[in-house]
């Protein structure tokens, strides 16, 4: 008995000794949120209560002494268990409430001192995933920006007037606080007096702040900074709960972004004080805007790189006396935001108030306008962006609650209130303009009206469209109805898990059927052999595998559907899974999309080339705000990865392969493609615009990526467009503008790296038949191919061009043609816009490649100066500008 019990003594021991140094092992790796261990609660875990850990474990005491010491709720105490308590006895337990760590998160603490800031600085650089920095009760003096660059972190304090961050002695940096990191909260903390904003976060995809002041103590100036609370170009913004005072331009400014909710704020003493810009699907309630310059501002610039916000709901707010003097720099764009304007529609669609309740704001409580207006009252710059729309349309008032106001506008609009026949000016101000091209039979589309359901409210229609010449304060000439705009959702979805088994493919067809905005769909790994179309046509839904090898849906037996998986839904994410052998069918086609991620997504027929497979691996038309990264494209016999009439596109670090083209993009604006990977394609990146489809498209940059060997035979089933491409394609650009091209290696393409070519040529090259759209511009205009790598190439075109390279012989002195230069430039221009002969300078072909070889086949003059002289193309055009999506670093 005793030389069992000392054995069994001996072992306790070397098991909390094995606990103790997993202890170790996982402390760098932080605290659990939870203090498992702590046996009587009193915020710690001691030796004594290890020992007892260890003796409930060998069943020598029983759980119920220390129930706490069972941190998995697995109604026991194993290893794990007692490796946690051995940490938290090591490290201590973590605090509770809003500050605390996240279970395999650290907490950061930071106390009032003399070294305080570089404390915060070291926590900031130094941060981990999951980190929780807790700045404690305290006012600290910070004198440089901090930043952040992390994922997965939260600052949080004791209270927004009880942990303070002052800025007044801020000597570098543009902000006080600047993140560039997803998934980032900001909670419980007052940040005061930088020279700049006080805190901005940029391209984050979640974003939340909870309980945060910002405020310029100094009261309204126009050298405070501008934006108090300034997420741009986010993703699933949440303000709440917070208070800012004095920007010099918007107090809550949340730009460029989509998914957003702010609610239950209140803001003051700003010139703006909350201002959604430029933005999509926004939630504003709750809120409280008074004694700004204008309380709440809708509104669409001309400027920034993401055009086009729409849907904004603005909802059971209390907007009264919005009447502090503009105090906003000369040439920002709510410089000219009248003062006394409770809120204010500029340029933007898709926009309801419903709810409000508005006091005494000294010009008008709704102003609903267009850029044009603005232009010419508020001095703002005329449009030069051709992506943007100045008109504000869809925009629905109803049920708002209005009271005094109107009795004291600002000198720059006399001209509004003669119009008015005096004061007070209306509680609805309308400027009445609206696109003439969208007329039909003389009226605008019901779905694009601006309508007022405001029973008894005085109204103003100025009549800008009409020159002033119908001016009315006739409610029923608006008193119409818009569908209400749909709620938005924050991380408010329901997690649903599908598992491999018999009644998976039911049990996934029911989820995507019954989803609702916010769910997240996770289909665990395994292989699932579908037999069913999948479709989603919810908003805002995630749906997701645990890997793009690991999850994989198989429909090689898939009975019907033109697509394996079809999205029609917007804000739609899929991530992380594999769509196999579709047969004839496209693998993922969306349709219709604002708002498309994919992830770390393969599409592949197993089969290899094979012209019987589905046309399209991943597909996206018609889109809005697409980002396709990370992925893998195999197999197609169309495209790869393809995106047609779409918008402001980012396509980024994707491999593909064996497909007929790895890359397409038609008809499409605004498309960054870089850092991808084509090979074993027939032709690797192809850029074109087509007749007959209902948009057009231009401006693309393709840039860093690698496209060699594409020398696949083309396999596309007869009479498909790009069945026209020749095997041995590094890229080819056709009938499309603006295309910039650099910094790219194309190498060992059989045929040609690069061609430039119109659609003219593609017509004597490949037979297509002549366009008959008389829309269709069939010239391809202001491309630009500079610094890209060339090594190898042309010594196999196919028998197709036998033509072409009889004219490279006879032109160049290339014996049989070959090698086909490296830059082939058709050199078919536009006759109408030859000024003197020559194309404009910002509608020319531009080639600076010193070391790549070029041919020119001047095609507009029946090939009589084909050259392979690079000389007449050795110019230059202006860079495009990047590409921005919401949430998208």
């Amino acid at each position: 008995m005793v030389n069992h019990r000392k054995t069994e003594i001996r072992g306790k021991h070397k098991f909390l000794a094995v606990a103790a140094m997993l202890a170790c092992m996982i402390a760098q790796r932080g605290v659990a949120a939870e203090c498992g261990g702590d046996c009587d609660g009193n915020g710690s875990v001691e030796i004594h209560e290890l020992v007892l850990g260890v003796n409930i474990a060998f069943g020598i005491a029983e759980l119920s002494q220390c129930p706490a010491m069972d941190g998995d709720g697995s109604s026991g105490v194993e290893i794990q268990d007692l490796v946690g308590a051995v940490g938290r006895a090591l490290n201590g337990c973590p605090a509770t409430g809003a500050c605390a760590a996240p279970a395999g998160g650290r907490q950061v603490v930071i106390e009032p001192g003399a070294d305080a800031q570089d404390a915060i600085l070291s926590a900031l650089i130094e941060a981990q995933p999951k980190d929780v920095i807790y700045i404690k009760a305290g006012r600290y003096g910070i004198d440089g920006q901090l930043s952040l660059q992390v994922d997965d972190v939260k600052i949080c304090g004791d209270g927004m007037d009880q942990t303070v961050l002052s800025f007044a002695n801020q000597t570098t940096g543009a902000e006080g606080l600047l993140v560039q990191a997803n998934h980032f909260t900001l909670e419980n903390i007052g940040l005061e007096d930088a020279p700049g904003d006080l805190f901005k976060i940029l391209g984050a995809d979640g974003v939340t702040v909870r309980g945060v002041r910002t405020e310029w103590t100094g009261g309204p100036s126009t050298t405070n900074g501008s934006y108090g609370l300034y997420p741009v170009q986010c993703r699933d913004v949440l303000i709440e709960d917070s208070v800012v005072k004095g920007a010099a331009d918007a107090g809550v400014y949340v730009g460029q972004s989509r998914n957003i909710i702010v609610r239950r704020n209140r803001v003051e003493l700003n010139v703006a004080g909350i201002e959604i810009e430029n933005s999509t699907d926004a939630d504003v309630f709750d809120n409280v805007a008074t004694n700004n310059t204008g309380g709440i501002l809708i509104f669409n610039l001309p400027g920034p790189q993401v055009q086009g916000g729409h849907r904004t709901r603005v909802y059971n707010n209390e907007i009264f006396a919005n009447n502090t003097p503009n105090f906003g720099a000369p040439g920002s764009s709510v410089a000219g935001v009248p003062t006394g304007t409770g809120s204010m529609v500029q340029a933007n669609d898709g926009v309801e108030f419903f709810g409000n309740t508005y006091r005494d704001n000294d010009t008008s409580h709704i102003i609903l306008i267009s850029y044009n207006t603005a232009v010419a009252i508020a001095n703002q710059e005329p449009p030069h962006n051709p992506d943007f729309d100045p008109y504000s349309e869809s925009v629905f008032v109803h049920d708002n609650t209005f009271e005094g106001g109107g009795t004291n506008p600002p000198e720059e609009l006399k001209i509004v209130v003669a119009l008015n026949g005096g004061l007070p000016l209306p509680d609805i101000l309308y400027d009445g303009d609206f696109d003439p091209a969208k007329l039909v039979d003389g009226q605008q589309p019901a779905a694009l009206r601006t309508c007022v359901h405001q029973p008894g409210a005085t109204f103003l229609n100025v009549d800008v469209a009409g020159h002033f010449m119908h001016v009315s304060k006739d409610l029923a000439t608006v008193d119409c109805t818009l569908d209400e705009l749909p709620p938005i959702t924050i991380g408010e979805g329901r997690h649903i898990a599908i598992a491999p088994g018999p009644d998976a493919q039911e049990q996934l067809l029911t989820a995507l059927i019954e989803a609702q905005p916010g769910d997240d769909i996770l289909i665990k790994a395994g292989t699932y052999d579908l037999t069913e179309q999948l479709s989603v046509t919810v908003d805002h839904v995630t749906l997701r595998g645990e890997g793009m090898d690991q999850t994989v849906l198989r429909f090689a037996g898939l009975s019907g559907g033109g697509e394996a998986l079809l999205a029609r839904g917007n804000d739609f994410t899929l991530r992380d899974l594999a769509i196999e052998d579709g047969g004839t069918a496209d693998l993922f086609k969306a349709e219709g999309v604002d708002g498309l991620r994919v992830q770390r997504v393969r599409t592949e027929w197993t089969n290899g080339a094979d012209t019987n497979n589905g046309g399209y691996g991943i597909y996206p038309v018609q889109c809005k705000d697409v980002l396709i990264e990370d992925s893998f494209a195999k197999g197609a016999s169309d495209t790869g990865i393809y995106v047609g009439q779409s918008r402001n596109v980012i396509i980024r670090r994707n491999r593909a392969e064996f497909n007929v083209a790895g890359i397409e993009i038609e008809n499409s604006t605004g498309v960054d493609v870089f850092d991808n990977v084509t090979t074993n394609n027939a032709g690797g990146i192809l850029v074109f615009n087509l007749p007959g489809l209902q948009v057009y498209g231009q401006r693309t940059r393709v840039f860093n990526n690698q496209s060699f060997e594409n020398n696949t035979p083309n396999f596309a089933p007869p009479g498909n467009i790009v069945g026209g491409v020749p095997t041995g394609t590094g890229m080819f650009v056709l009938a499309n503008d603006q295309v910039e091209v650099f910094g790219n290696m194309f190498r060992d393409n059989h045929t040609s790296q690069i061609s430039l070519i119109s659609f003219n040529t593609a017509r004597v090259l490949s037979g297509l038949p002549a366009p008959e759209d008389p829309n269709f511009d069939p010239w391809s205009e202001s491309i630009y191919v500079h610094d890209n790598t060339f090594e190898g190439g042309g010594t196999m075109p196919p028998s197709s061009l036998d033509a072409l390279l009889g004219l490279l012989q006879d032109s160049c002195g290339l014996p049989g043609g070959l090698p086909v230069p490296q830059v082939v430039f058709d050199g078919d221009v536009n006759p109408a816009k030859l000024v003197d002969g020559m194309l404009p300078p910002e509608l020319r072909t531009c080639v600076q490649e010193s070391a790549a070889t070029f041919a020119f086949l001047d095609f507009a003059h029946g090939f009589a100066g084909a050259s392979c002289d690079p000389a007449p193309f050795n110019c230059s055009l202006e860079p495009l500008t990047p590409i921005a999506i919401a949430g998208v670093q």
